[in-house]
Formats: structure tokens, C-alpha cells, sequence
């Protein structure tokens, strides 16, 4: 599978959702370390769920504008289900609104389950409360065609694999990668003066 397809993520249209999204942004310790246990490139796992919005499980589950994670030295990378249907786009839709209007206790982020992530304890979480992947993955296994497949404490570099290697379940969308963009903006003004330069 080629990941050479790079979008812009405000141009996503409605139809094309949910998405799966990874992010490598670290912001702090506990997600570099992710990182380096899973020798991994992402260390976030998120659904773009509606247009421009992702629902991400920051210290509280709920959602979060695209522009809090289109900032430099990030890169973002999209997949979208196969082959949806109505009746699961629906189920999908259902439990997100259900997680998302959960009380806050339900929301709060699994601490101890990202620590034991960390340092490749998997079996060291809270019951009841999730982190990142984990929330991405019991979404996901609300599709019955997906219950076997995904699992139950994953990382999010576990999720880019399965849906990397899951080509019946998963297709690769795209990636916005904030260094590549700020290249391509250098590039376009570059060329665009040199092409505004008249002959003496």
C-alpha cells in the first residue's frame, strides 16, 4: 500500500466520514514514550467523526477542531472503513454520540492504561475509563465484522498495522504532514516569483 496521497484535511467532504486518524504530535513524555516502546511513528489515535472535528481522547473524551492538530512539526494520517454500510455508519454514529454525552467520570483519560502502554504492560488500566486506541477500538468493534479483529488494549502503532495489513476492512485516505505542506508553500512562492520576473 502506497502513502504518498496527500490531502488537505478542510477539504474532507461529509460523505466521506467517519475517518480513522493518527497523529505523531508528542506533546509530552508519557506519548514519546509510546512511541519509542512501540517503535512507532504515532502516538494518537482519533475519528474524524463530522466535518472539520475530530472526537479525540484528550484528558476528557470530546470533540476537538482540525486546526488544534494542523500545527507544525505534525503529521496526520486518514483511513476510512470499506465498504460501510447505512446500518453500520449508523451504529458508528450511535456509539460515538453515546461515548461523547457520557458523564465526565466516563470521559476522563486512562492514566494508568497509558502508563502501562508505556512500558508494555498492557494488563495496567482503569475498567473504566479508556485511552486513545482504546476508545478508537471499541468503536470500532461495534461493527460485528470487526469484533475478532481488533483488540482490546491496542496502541495506536497496533491500529496503524491492523488497518495497514486488514486491506477488506481498511483503505488508506491520506496524510497532511505540516512539513511536507510548509515545503510545498516555499516551493509555489519560490516558483511564482520566478515566474513574475520579467526579462530586463
Amino acid at each position: 500500500m502506497t502513502e504518498n496521497k496527500f490531502i488537505d484535511p478542510r477539504g474532507i467532504p461529509i460523505q466521506d466520514l467517519p475517518l480513522i486518524v493518527l497523529s505523531d504530535f508528542s506533546s509530552g513524555v508519557i506519548q514519546s514514550l509510546i512511541k519509542i516502546r512501540t517503535s512507532g511513528s504515532f502516538s494518537h489515535i482519533m475519528v474524524m467523526h463530522r466535518k472539520n472535528f475530530f472526537a479525540s481522547q484528550g484528558n476528557m473524551f470530546s470533540e476537538a477542531p482540525l486546526s488544534r492538530y494542523m500545527k507544525d512539526g505534525n503529521r496526520l494520517k486518514f483511513f476510512s472503513i470499506k465498504n460501510l454500510t447505512e446500518e453500520e455508519r449508523w451504529a458508528l454514529a450511535k456509539k460515538m454520540e453515546k461515548d461523547l454525552s457520557a458523564p465526565w467520570w466516563q470521559r476522563f483519560y486512562d492514566y494508568p492504561g497509558i502508563l502501562g502502554q508505556a512500558f508494555g504492560l498492557r494488563w495496567f488500566n482503569s475498567p473504566f475509563r479508556a485511552y486513545c486506541s482504546e476508545r478508537v477500538a471499541a468503536w470500532l468493534r461495534v461493527l460485528p465484522r470487526m469484533k475478532n479483529s481488533i483488540p482490546l488494549h491496542p496502541s495506536p502503532e497496533d491500529l496503524n498495522d491492523l488497518m495497514k495489513a486488514e486491506e477488506k476492512n481498511f483503505e488508506f485516505y491520506g496524510i497532511w504532514d505540516s512539513d511536507l505542506m510548509a515545503n510545498m508553500e516555499v516551493h509555489n512562492e519560490v516558483s511564482g516569483n520566478i515566474a513574475g520576473i520579467s526579462p530586463a
